[in-house]
């Protein structure tokens, strides 16, 4: 395998015109890989434009190797030079063509000659200079995300803005891992953002922030962003925590108790799930404050509009964007290496954290914004079961979770099934087994499959499973997670059989639906006698809790019912009954809520 040194510079500059045919097609069809990138980047507020140097490694991987090459920018860079590891100029051209992955809909594709051909593995070293202002699309409104003004530096990677240069402007761009070095000469009072761990450095009076992903990272992930903010971070565990605000905010509260938040989010996750990476390479959650168009999550950074952030000083709107960044953070905590290749493959990568963060939310917002949540999900799914079987258009037939492959993912992520049937399953789960018992199953899972760096130390707390031998806890797997490893930690976890359970919610399609169908209330001088005939009307086993609520506090009981039975229930209270009600935390999945109560007005004891 050789090593050639070859460098771009990207600039203003008249550009060499080449009488040569480039292989590829006009987004590029590569046969080569960038990766080892290391790019400065000045971005300056006066004149509204950046001037930048990128230098990375271009690796071959065609078989029949290539003696030219093609890079992509956003058509607003212009490009200045192309140079080897000696500084000596090859000629380019640059040519603007359509390109679906930038916001202005069109890319600046720079081709060049290669001074002898490459074979397959071979690689080359390039440095790129670049300069160039943005302006908004008239066709995107988002278009603003490649955006530097007196408001900041605002860039995302392929698939929304090619701010660095790319093998490719189609979705390979998108798929392609690379490590990464981003300096940012910041202008002043301005800090900046990007993925990887940060130093900084003053020069001149020059703030310089640099940023290391030293593992590669999806080249989707490189997010750059630079203006006035103000930060708070803090260290839970392995795990590092930080918000960005602007710091120029009338009123900083609300990112400060959005922080504190999601801290506890955070410690919720490293108590109960783990903290698989520990102290090695740990990863990092950064919130950052963006303008209004913001939102949106990348890597290990949560944009967050300025408005919604703002929004968080209200408790409710705290609630819902908390359980939003809940929703993205737990995946680092439990999503493991699953083979994507076998059935139920959809259920490990998807369902399961799509409900793993409730539990936290819970515990910092209390039960009550979980019941609704919880109520809303279900809705969700019954109306699109309904929509399936009837066959309305966009709604596949349901499969049995255990069923899907990764190529249903697309179709069934939403609500309707993997968001809906199957956090609904790991909530029945929890409920089954208990709080301990969950947190354990979801711990041993990690510690069974999680992938760790070199170095890193075990989870915390005692493993179960076939796949972590006694005295070998957090030892990494031999093998990928498959959904019958997931079912098994579960029974070790809990010391129950659930083969019962697994069987209708993962491997069939069941869907009880409780109601009552009776309700007869007596009194007897001062105690009230509630009979009443609970009834499934659906399919499906599952215990199910029902409550008495009284004008002094509630009492509930459990019946099991499988499909098609009924069971008669009494309770007894010296309290004035007021309702009673099926499930009234909506722990269990069924076709309808609306037979679940019934209103009591019980009547006057005889003889009054």
């Amino acid at each position: 395998m050789r090593r050639l040194g070859l460098v771009v510079s990207l600039g203003l500059v008249a550009a060499l015109v080449l009488p040569v045919a480039f292989e590829g097609a006009a987004l590029g069809a590569p046969g080569v890989i960038l990766d080892d990138y290391k790019i400065k980047i000045s971005p300056s507020r006066e004149n509204e434009e950046i001037t930048a140097i990128a230098e990375f490694d271009v690796i071959t991987n065609s078989e029949s190797g290539t003696d030219s090459l093609c890079l992509f920018l956003h058509s607003e860079l212009e490009v200045d030079s192309v140079s080897d590891a000696r500084r000596e100029r090859l000629e380019f051209t640059q040519t603007k063509v359509s390109c679906p992955l930038s916001y202005s809909l069109a890319a600046n594709r720079i081709c060049l000659r290669l001074a002898e051909r490459l074979s397959k593995g071979d690689t080359l070293g390039l440095v790129v200079s670049y300069h160039g202002k943005f302006t908004a699309s008239p066709l995107r409104r988002a278009s603003d995300f490649m955006r530097l003004d007196s408001d900041g530096l605002f860039l995302r990677g392929p698939g929304w803005s090619l701010w660095f240069p790319t093998a490719t402007a189609t979705a390979e761009a998108i798929s392609a891992h690379a490590s990464m070095t981003v300096e940012v000469v910041a202008p002043p009072g301005w800090k900046a953002l990007c993925e990887g761990e940060p130093s900084v450095n003053r020069d001149a009076g020059l703030w310089s922030f640099k940023w290391e992903a030293r593992d590669k990272i999806p080249a989707a992930s490189a997010v750059l962003i630079a203006s006035n903010y103000d930060t708070l971070s803090a260290r839970v565990g392995g795990q590092k925590l930080s918000c960005w605000y602007f710091s120029s905010a009338e009123d900083s509260s609300a990112s400060v108790k959005l922080f504190e938040a999601s801290k506890e989010l955070l410690g919720f996750f490293v108590q109960n799930y783990g903290d698989p990476l520990g102290p090695a390479s740990p990863p990092r959650f950064t919130m950052v404050e963006m303008p209004i168009y913001g939102d949106f999550f990348s890597g290990t950074i949560m944009g967050i509009s300025k408005g919604r952030m703002r929004e968080t000083i209200s408790s409710q709107k705290r609630a819902e964007l908390t359980s939003l960044i809940a929703s993205e953070m737990v995946r680092k905590f439990t999503v493991p290496a699953v083979d994507s290749s076998a059935p139920g493959a959809p259920f490990l990568l998807e369902s399961v954290p799509s409900y793993a963060y409730v539990p936290a939310i819970e515990r910092i917002f209390g039960r009550p914004f979980v019941w609704e949540s919880s109520e809303l999900v279900m809705r969700r799914y019954v109306a699109g079961r309904k929509k399936a079987e009837s066959r309305e258009a966009g709604f596949l037939a349901e499969k049995p979770l255990a069923e899907l492959s990764m190529s249903d993912v697309g179709r069934y992520k939403d609500a309707f099934l993997l968001e809906g049937r199957g956090a609904y399953v790991l909530h029945m789960l929890r409920k089954l087994i208990g709080d301990e018992s969950f947190y354990l199953a979801i711990r041993s899972y990690m510690a069974a499959f999680a992938e760790r760096p070199a170095g890193a130390r075990a989870v915390s707390g005692t493993v179960v499973g076939d796949n972590a031998p006694p005295g070998k806890v957090g030892r990494p797997a031999p093998k990928r997670a498959r959904l019958e490893d997931f079912v098994q930690i579960a029974e070790a976890a809990s010391g129950k059989r659930l083969d019962w359970f697994f069987s209708q919610w993962l491997y069939g399609d069941a869907l009880p639906d409780y109601r009552i169908a009776d309700v007869r209330v007596s009194v007897s001088r001062d105690t009230t006698f509630v009979d009443l005939k609970v009834e499934n009307i659906g399919t499906g086993l599952m215990p199910v809790p029902v409550a008495l609520f009284t004008d002094k506090g509630q009492r509930t009981s459990e019946v099991w019912l499988a499909a098609h039975e009924s069971a008669q229930m009494r309770f007894v209270s010296r309290s004035r009954p007021k309702r009673v009600e099926i499930d009234p935390e909506k722990w269990i999945l069924q076709a309808d809520i609306s037979n679940d109560g019934v209103d009591i007005s019980p009547p006057k004891p005889s003889g009054s």
